[in-house]
């Protein structure tokens, strides 16, 4: 069983470093800042959540987040908490809470990745969206991902102080590009 475990964390940890040899997102350690958390509906499938440079949206600009849900969201503990509001009623692997530099455009991505064999035919299934907005000092953000026929959409929101509560307020982000895909692995545009 340990061995399987550690087979298991090898081959995803590979996985991950083949991707596009990822470096990994720091958050900032200075500056001006808000928090942002990255949510995804589906169960079961990796979500990959990354962070491009502002004006450079190539896969060596490219930082990763944290993968979220399916079988790398169970063996990577790369999702961390903030304790955010309204925290999602889902399995906490299919969320994590990070600091973000604030007054800069920041562009994320959120993809999911699935393989799957049908008979004697394999496919893959890629889509990802890729996105950017202007952060205010101190805000609080969330990007959800979902899927829904053959399409994925993110859904961005403030969080919002009102009276002793808060609430989500939906906000316009930019949407840099969006490749349902059989196959390839498209890179982003840049804004």
């Amino acid at each position: 069983m340990i061995i399987c475990k550690i087979r298991m964390i090898g081959v995803l940890t590979l996985a991950i470093l083949l991707q596009g040899c990822h470096t990994f997102y720091v958050e900032p350690r200075s500056g001006s800042t808000a928090k942002m958390r990255f949510v995804s509906i589906p169960e079961g499938v990796n979500v990959g959540v990354s962070k491009y440079k502002p004006n450079s949206c190539t896969n060596k600009d490219k930082e990763l987040i944290a993968i979220l849900s399916g079988i790398a969201g169970q063996h990577v503990n790369n999702r961390k908490k903030l304790d955010m509001p309204l925290k999602p009623l889902i399995d906490e692997k299919n969320y994590t809470e990070t600091t973000i530099a604030a007054e800069n455009p920041f562009v994320f991505s959120m993809s999911r990745d699935a393989s799957f064999v049908t008979g004697n035919a394999s496919f893959t299934n890629y889509c990802m969206v890729t996105a950017s907005f202007d952060p205010k000092i101190n805000g609080m953000y969330e990007a959800t991902y979902t899927r829904s026929a053959g399409n994925c959409s993110v859904s961005a929101f403030e969080i919002i102080k009102d009276g002793d509560n808060y609430r989500r307020e939906l906000i316009k982000v930019q949407q840099l590009d969006n490749f349902p895909s059989q196959g390839g692995k498209p890179g982003c545009v840049a804004p």
